[in-house]
């Protein structure tokens, strides 16, 4: 008696508000649901959906997100309320709810026993009230006022004690993004679903499949592998006892139908099958199609696995033996899609910034990093220093001298300056840029290509050009029978500064490119090597390496000697880049 007055007040507040129809109109047409592309709920029959209905009305304030309720592994989602209510209502939705429920509540828990947190639902905050047992549990936006909280807790709390739940297969298909994935070895809920096809117009339940070896098979209409393997399945299910493959597809029965109907070898194709599942493919999350899940004859899920694993060799070992197949690596989706990567976990990156204040002007490369790679790092570097660094003579892979590079941008002034002190500070401080590049393993000995490419990203107003024309060079020749200061095969060391070198087990070319790069970089040629002394070398002079007379006075007891001469050679342009949009 009790259970037909409440439910009578219940409908009453319904109907008193003029609203009850349009409870539903307004969830069934609610943006939210749109945009997430949910089916919206059924129309709510019954005392608990009366009592769903009066808290989705009125308890949360129109515009609002959408609100969680939770039991035992339900959900209902409520959304698109009203702004008022008045007191009157309030009290007398308390009153009565405190009344008739509070016997029905003690049977089941006391308030005293619930326990709250703060929980994230897609980057909500919701206030989470649950029994210490963790039986039952009610989640509500934590913004909501204590009154309309307390509210809340009693009118879900009649939820619990007189009303069975809906069916599973109805509340977990509407709230789809609300459900915990199952893990192996979970046994899986008797699931009961309508949108089935080749199956004389009946629902599908998975509990009609205890006994038998179940196997999912998620799909689509644009999966070739998918569409493949129909005629193989088929077939498996009608020819193996206590095996049912059931497909699986997120898509519309109109998209199934249109499939099947134009391709010849699916029409004789009646798998029982079901289409637009907005619940296992959340009960079993995945990436890959075809995508197979196996669930044992007690109903317990078993593992995952690609198509190589369905085969009738396969099922039978499982049926027979109790062997399963090889199981698939699955990857769930936990990172939204616009969440930039982790620069800290890149084995590959470039780094591009404009000057920085601190840093000093400097280029320099890393041959072993602690990755196993290699890095370039250049700081507050000029672009015509990048591109003299980065674009090196294709001959002899040396740097080219300032007098092999001709500047001929219409507008040079903001690629090169001959201004000096404060003003080329400032003229640095607007156009000199930074640069860091991290290179994995693989990528060894591919730096210079891969420096030019970002120098030109760096820089896209400008192109570098090489051409060969006749100029003065410096070679260095071994005029001797054999040379005696070569190197031991130890460890390297060298040493430079403007009064001499000594360099131990070190390459001729590394002698040279310091040579060029800072001290005789004023030549008006490059320097090459012509000694034919491809062997490390140990060798020390003290002379002033600005002086080309006075290197070849200290070299000359190791029979070595710089001698200018014309040659034909590589000079590098550098010109206005082609305007692509023209």
């Amino acid at each position: 008696m009790k259970k037909f007055i409440y439910s009578c007040f219940l409908a009453f507040l319904c109907l008193y508000r003029s609203k009850y129809q349009n409870i539903r109109n307004e969830v069934v047409d609610h943006p939210q649901w749109r945009r997430a592309g949910n089916t919206p709920p059924a129309p709510y029959l019954g005392l608990r959906n009366l009592c769903s209905n009066i808290l989705h009305r009125y308890l949360y304030p129109k515009g609002s997100c959408h609100a969680f309720i939770r039991l035992q592994g339900l959900s209902y989602l409520g959304a698109n309320y009203p702004k008022t209510l008045n007191n009157l209502l309030w009290l007398a939705t308390l009153a009565i709810t405190t009344k008739v429920a509070l016997g029905k509540i003690q049977e089941r828990f006391s308030l005293a026993s619930l326990r709250s947190a703060d929980i994230q639902v897609h980057g909500l905050v919701y206030k989470k009230l649950s029994l210490k047992d963790g039986s039952r549990h009610v989640c509500v936006p934590s913004y909501i006022k204590p009154k309309k909280l307390i509210t809340a807790v009693f009118l879900c709390s009649i939820h619990l004690a007189f009303g069975q739940g809906l069916p599973l297969n109805d509340s977990l298909d509407e709230t789809a993004t609300g459900i915990t994935p199952l893990k192996q070895g979970d046994v899986i809920p008797g699931l009961s679903f309508e949108n089935s096809l080749f199956n004389a117009g009946n629902e599908i339940s998975l509990s009609k499949y205890e006994g038998q070896l179940l196997i999912l098979d998620f799909w689509a209409t644009w999966c070739s592998p998918c569409i493949a393997a129909f005629p193989k399945n088929n077939r498996l299910s009608k020819e193996l006892e206590n095996l049912t493959i059931l497909p699986v597809t997120y898509q519309s029965k109109e998209e199934v139908e249109k499939l099947f109907g134009r391709l010849p070898r699916l029409k004789d194709i009646e798998m029982p099958m079901l289409y637009k599942d907005n619940t296992l493919r959340h009960l079993f999350p995945h990436q890959q199609l075809p995508h197979y899940v196996w669930i044992s004859p007690e109903g317990e899920f078993l593992t995952v696995t690609g198509s190589e694993e369905i085969s009738e060799e396969k099922i039978l070992d499982f049926l027979n033996k109790g062997s399963l197949p090889n199981q698939r690596e699955v990857d769930l989706v936990t990172i939204p899609v616009e969440t930039p990567l982790d620069p800290d976990q890149a084995f590959y990156k470039s780094l591009m910034t404009d000057y920085q204040p601190g840093r000093k002007g400097i280029y320099n490369f890393f041959p072993e990093t602690e990755n196993g790679g290699s890095r370039i790092l250049a700081s507050n570097t000029s672009p015509y220093m990048y591109f003299r660094i980065a674009f090196k003579d294709p001959d002899t892979k040396n740097i080219l001298p300032n007098s092999r590079i001709r500047v001929e941008l219409s507008d040079p002034e903001k690629f090169v300056t001959d201004v000096k002190g404060k003003e080329a500070v400032k003229w640095l401080m607007e156009h000199g840029k930074c640069i860091q590049i991290d290179f994995p393993s693989n990528l060894k000995g591919q730096e210079e290509e891969i420096f030019q490419d970002e120098v030109r990203k760096l820089f896209p107003f400008a192109r570098p050009v090489f051409e060969k024309e006749v100029g003065k060079v410096y070679n260095l020749y071994f005029t001797g029978d054999s040379p005696d200061f070569l190197g031991d095969g130890g460890e390297s060391f060298s040493e430079f500064d403007f009064t001499g070198f000594s360099v131990k087990n070190a390459s001729i070319g590394h002698i040279i490119a310091h040579l060029s790069i800072k001290y005789l970089q004023h030549l008006d040629g490059p320097i090459q090597n012509k000694t034919g002394i491809s062997d490390f070398v140990t060798l020390s002079i003290i002379a002033d390496l600005t002086s080309l007379d006075a290197i070849n006075e200290a070299l000359a007891p190791y029979d070595l000697e710089l001698r200018e001469e014309m040659e034909e050679i590589n000079v590098l342009r550098i010109i206005d880049a082609i305007d692509t949009n023209h």
